[in-house]
């Protein structure tokens, strides 16, 4: 196809006159040094224009000879993320320092200059030469004050009662991929008796089910029995809001009646302190589960993040059948319900939410009762976010570490092997593809677009008038047939379980059997708690809870027809379902049922099914959040290599349910994210430059700088760059809030993401 151009290129070289390069130069065409003789040969650049690309060659030609820094001259990252992957293996010291020029692309918040600037400084604290003169031409410069060297006084005697063991916590990413397996587990934990300061009292609110009405009344007379106000909210099938005295009738499925009962109790001036919610128990079986439980929870953290009270509250939300200690039965879909029970307290810090899982018939009711008030009235915080009860046992969730050792070549993955991948046209999909071909196993990928016939892809391509997302498939299924892979694409529709046994019994017919499954599909469709809506859930969910049930019945409709099942199912969940995250309320609660599906089926007939709660992986992200992402996750996240190996490794374990990947300490990770700790209200003392007389930027920057813990933080200083991360943001929107009332309404975390420094925030506040 190229010949022509080819052709025409050679003759307009001859009209020029070549000449010996002046500087050394690599060539894409020989892979090494470019001789004068091919520099001044026209045939020479008709070759180059038609032949391989032997960039890898290149970088290892330049390697030899150390380099001290390799820059990328260009408007993108793509070729320094290259070099850093091909250069992996050499020893820090002979490292070289791999650099871009220029900004992402998608990088809004940076600008040209600032990248280049960044650029030079990178190089100058490298001790490499930059003419700093050439760069600012004319310019002058402007003398900046640094903050003097403190010489506060410090003892450093050895104290006779101190620990000092050595001790160094492993910060950042973790080598050893051996380190990143963690699994759930179980301990038993005391919780003190109820203990509360004399004479004070709290509001409650609670939300019963008539149909397990007498647990939550039960409760409801001990909390009163204290002297405590407590409200009772049932639920109803009626459209509008009933209410008396004492309690509140809502439709669940109506996201509006949840607030209008809080705007009610803050009228009354009894807003709640704490909020139990009992619909989480029941039904017994899996027939509208998400219906009584998820969606209206998730109506309640609605309402509860758009609140302009500000006040700490605690929740506890009382589940049956959602966690599995021993091999007691777990119904899947109830776990969705964790995703905005953890999201909660992350968006909104003043918030705690625990959930806390119980077994009716395991114990009287009104000893159950007082297991749950000490649970609510505890003479201590309690950090642990999920707490199960079994009897008068009482076991908190911890992760405990589990070896990932390596495997023999050529691993888990059979040679002859067949295996199905689901969303296998996704990031996660075309890298398994990928490695699995190279290695000679069969590999069918499915997808919910419809391809182009094979023989117009290249075609379709030189057109150069396919979306992006189309034009990365076909350019990945042509490279794993250029490859010599054996494959099939096939459209396939998850929320049909005949059209998923049709795949399966096709697979079976053309490989002779099906190794293993792959089920990678999946949107992250992202969005903050107020802005989460069913459909929004129920995007997260077609691909995860419809299409595990469809999966399930499916191989069970295969295994009766062919008397052949998949041997194992590996699930890629995330480790949202575990920590949550900003905006992942949906993703993490569609995760956690994936979790909990792998869990339920482990003593079952059939095929293993195994869940993995994956870390990021190293992908080309071309969101506009980059540059946020670049300064926080991304130095954790695995690249596509370490993400399959890890893959091997897990499938080579016995029986592994579930199994949490993360390269860096996750003990850590659980105690930032997971455990509870309300942020107080603010007091004067606190914030003491922020008062109602201050500008906006210099309140604004003192909540910064204490939030940050950075007193030398200037308006300027972007929030990433400094160290910020969601759970910080959170913090810093709370302060904002109870400090700025006048704007309470009006800034979201979204607000602290898209104007990232004190001086953009108060722009955009006073325009």
């Amino acid at each position: 196809m190229m010949d022509r151009a080819a052709d025409k290129l050679v003759k307009e070289a001859r009209k020029v006159s070549l000449a010996k390069p002046e500087i050394p130069l690599l060539s894409n065409l020989t892979g090494t040094w470019m001789t004068d003789r091919e520099a001044c040969d026209p045939g020479y650049w008709g070759l180059h224009m038609r032949g391989t690309v032997r960039f890898a060659d290149n970088v290892k030609a330049l390697l030899q000879d150390k380099p001290a820094a390799m820059l990328e001259v260009g408007s993108h990252k793509i070729l320094s993320k290259l070099m850093k992957s091909l250069s992996k293996g050499i020893s820090s010291g002979d490292s070289p320092l791999i650099l871009s020029t220029l900004r992402h692309p998608r990088d809004k918040k940076t600008s040209d200059s600032q990248a280049f600037g960044q650029l030079l400084g990178d190089l100058w604290a490298a001790g490499l030469p930059v003419d700093l003169k050439a760069f600012r031409s004319e310019k002058g410069g402007r003398k900046i004050p640094l903050p003097g060297i403190r010489f506060d006084p410090y003892k450093c005697w050895k104290q006779s009662d101190a620990d000092w063991s050595v001790k160094e916590p492993q910060q950042g990413k973790i080598k050893d991929i051996a380190q990143w397996g963690y699994i759930p587990s179980w301990t038993r934990k005391w919780i003190p008796p109820i203990s509360r300061p004399g004479g004070e009292k709290k509001n409650w609110l609670i939300f019963s089910d008539p149909e397990q009405e007498a647990l939550s009344m039960e409760v409801s007379n001990l909390l009163e029995s204290q002297g405590d106000i407590v409200r009772t909210v049932f639920p109803t099938v009626k459209d509008r809001l009933g209410m008396d005295e004492i309690s509140f009738h809502i439709n669940p499925g109506q996201p509006d009646q949840f607030g209008e009962v809080l705007k009610q109790l803050e009228s009354q001036s009894i807003y709640p302190h704490g909020i139990l919610y009992f619909w989480g128990i029941g039904p017994a079986d899996c027939s509208g589960v998400l219906e009584k439980s998820y969606y209206p929870f998730l109506n309640l953290a609605k309402a509860l993040s758009v609140q302009t009270v500000l006040d700490t509250m605690s929740l506890w939300v009382i589940t049956d059948n959602t966690f599995q200690v021993d091999v007691e039965r777990i119904i899947p879909e109830k776990s969705a319900l964790l995703g905005p029970a953890i999201v909660l307290p992350q968006e909104n810090p003043q918030m705690t939410c625990y959930v806390v899982d119980v077994q009716l018939d395991r114990i009287s009711l009104d000893r159950l009762a007082g297991q749950i008030l000490r649970e609510c009235v505890p003479s201590k915080a309690v950090s642990e976010a999920f707490i199960v009860l079994r009897g008068v046992n009482r076991w908190v969730q911890s992760y405990e570490p589990v070896s990932l050792d390596s495997v023999e070549a050529p691993g888990s993955i059979d040679k002859d092997g067949t295996y199905i991948i689901t969303g296998g046209l996704g990031r996660i999909g075309r890298s398994l593809s990928e490695k699995m071909v190279g290695q000679g196993a069969h590999v069918v990928l499915t997808t919910t677009r419809e391809l182009p016939a094979k023989e117009n892809w290249r075609a379709l391509l030189a057109e150069n008038k396919l979306d992006e997302k189309m034009r990365t498939s076909l350019e990945h299924l042509i490279g794993l047939e250029e490859r010599g892979g054996q494959f099939r694409v096939v459209k396939v529709d998850f929320g049909d379980e005949w059209d998923i046994a049709a795949l399966l019994e096709d697979t079976i017919r053309e490989f002779g059997g099906i190794s293993g499954i792959f089920h990678a599909a999946g949107k992250a469709n992202l969005k903050s708690l107020p802005d989460t809506t069913r459909e929004t859930s129920e995007q997260e969910f077609a691909s995860k809870i419809d299409a595990l049930w469809n999966l399930d019945k499916a191989v069970a409709l295969c295994r009766d027809k062919t008397g052949i099942e998949p041997g194992f199912i590996l699930l890629f969940s995330s480790m949202a379902s575990v920590l949550g995250g900003y905006s992942m309320a949906a993703y993490a609660a569609a995760n956690r049922f994936m979790d909990t599906f792998a869990q339920s089926r482990c003593i079952s007939e059939g095929p293993s099914w195994i869940a993995v709660n994956w870390d990021d992986w190293d992908f080309d992200y071309t969101k506009e959040q980059v540059g946020a992402y670049e300064k926080t996750t991304a130095q954790y996240a695995m690249s596509p290599e370490e993400g399959y190996e890890t893959v091997q490794r897990i499938l080579s374990l016995p029986d592994p349910v579930q199994i949490l990947v993360s390269p860096r300490p996750l003990e850590l990770r659980v105690k930032q994210w997971i455990h509870q700790y309300a942020e107080g209200e603010d007091h004067p003392a606190t914030l003491p430059e922020a008062t109602e007389s201050a500008g906006h930027e210099e309140r604004i920057l003192d909540i910064f700088r204490e939030v940050l813990g950075d007193p030398d933080l200037v308006a300027e200083d972007n929030f990433f760059d400094a160290g910020g991360d969601s759970l910080l943001a959170s913090q810093i929107l709370l302060k904002l809030r109870r400090n700025m009332k006048e704007h309470a309404d009006r800034i979201t975390l979204n607000s602290i993401f898209e104007y990232p420094s004190v001086k953009d925030l108060v722009a955009w506040l006073q325009p």
